[in-house]
């Protein structure tokens, strides 16, 4: 049997152990709450927080963060409605390879918003997203193709073959 003072001896011994790994705990659990705050506020309507925590991860690359707010500037939710940033932010993302960024910077190419219209970039960025598994981009290059000359379909492809992920 183990005296008292063995077992406080013992506690002594693993107290350091177990606050380490406490506030290791801790400041991970702290860590994840901030890192999914964006997400959740987007997901419940709440764009302005949303926006807020978007924007400086964005700003340090993050391409999922990017597409949300190019999302956010597509649409008008929680900023004023602005196809330029909506590009400019999909772009970011799409640049990363992020498929649906590709495929929403595809179709403001395909139809002229926030960019000149330009079927060649929307077939080009339409392929890329059907080629990174995003279902509805092969239908949508679909559609351009058919208002497209071959030249520019054999530019388009010329593009995405030659495509690289930043």
């Amino acid at each position: 049997m183990i005296s008292k003072g063995g077992r406080k001896g013992v506690n002594r011994m693993f107290s350091p152990i177990v606050n380490i790994t406490a506030g290791i705990a801790l400041l991970f659990a702290v860590m994840v709450a901030a890192a999914a705050e964006p997400w959740d506020d987007y997901d419940a309507a709440n764009y302005e927080a949303a926006f807020a925590g978007y924007m400086p991860l964005a700003e340090n690359g993050n391409a999922v963060a990017q597409f949300f707010l190019g999302s956010m500037y597509d649409n008008g939710w929680g900023v004023s409605q602005d196809y330029g940033q909506a590009v400019k932010w999909y772009r970011m993302s799409a640049e990363q390879g992020d498929s649906d960024a590709q495929l929403n910077i595809g179709y403001l190419y395909a139809k002229g918003l926030g960019v000149t219209q330009d079927l060649v970039q929307a077939h080009m960025w339409f392929a890329l997203a059907a080629a990174n598994g995003n279902k509805s981009a092969a239908e949508d290059r679909a559609i351009v193709t058919h208002s497209m000359t071959a030249d520019q379909i054999a530019k388009a492809t010329q593009l995405a073959d030659d495509w690289t992920p930043k």
